[in-house]
């Protein structure tokens, strides 16, 4: 998977064990999969699926994504396939948040900022912190709907909005997980 414009993305992003998906910068359509298989007989399709790595989400998902945010995301096309039948079953979108907001207030979390490597640059860990409480800020997220925070490793999936998520819930997406987040 390639970055669409490698020279605006953090190093950090570039590094070999990263998902290019994740990392709030926009991929290369043509390094995207072009395919992908729902494993299931017994369960249908769902509107959202995710592997814990990427998403690959219906038009209906899509749509509400552009409604909130237009033209910010990018969603690439991809062919969902069952096995025993003859070609794709259906259209999804690989879902790529296109926007990093630094959401945490370093105020309020328990979290504890580990730095990395380099010393320069670090996330939150909740490692060997019972109770730690991981606390977002409302200021920093402000007018935006869906994003990755750069410094949250443990959370697999974007963030959002009350107003976004809210909205995702009442569409009724089946493979959808909204959980909602401690602001301030």
């Amino acid at each position: 998977m390639a970055f669409a414009d490698p020279e605006e993305v953090s190093w950090k992003a570039k590094l070999k064990n990263v998902v290019q998906m994740k990392q709030g910068y926009r991929v290369d359509p043509g390094s995207a999969p072009k395919a992908i298989e729902w494993g299931s007989t017994k369960f249908p399709l769902p509107d959202i699926i995710s592997n814990q790595q990427v998403l690959a989400v219906c038009d209906r998902f899509r749509l509400l994504v552009e409604h909130f945010e237009p033209n910010v995301h990018q969603f690439i096309p991809v062919d969902v396939k069952i096995a025993g039948h003859a070609g794709p079953v259906a259209t999804y979108y690989w879902f790529v948040v296109c926007r990093r907001i630094d959401s945490v207030d370093p105020d309020s979390t328990t979290f504890k900022w580990e730095l990395d490597y380099t010393g320069q640059d670090g996330f939150w860990s909740d490692y060997e912190l019972d109770g730690a409480r991981l606390i977002f800020s409302d200021a920093k997220a402000a007018g935006h709907h869906v994003w990755m925070d750069p410094h949250v490793l443990t959370l697999n999936s974007p963030l959002c909005s009350e107003e976004f998520g809210r909205a995702a819930l009442a569409g009724n997406f089946s493979g959808l997980n909204v959980t909602p987040r401690e602001t301030v």
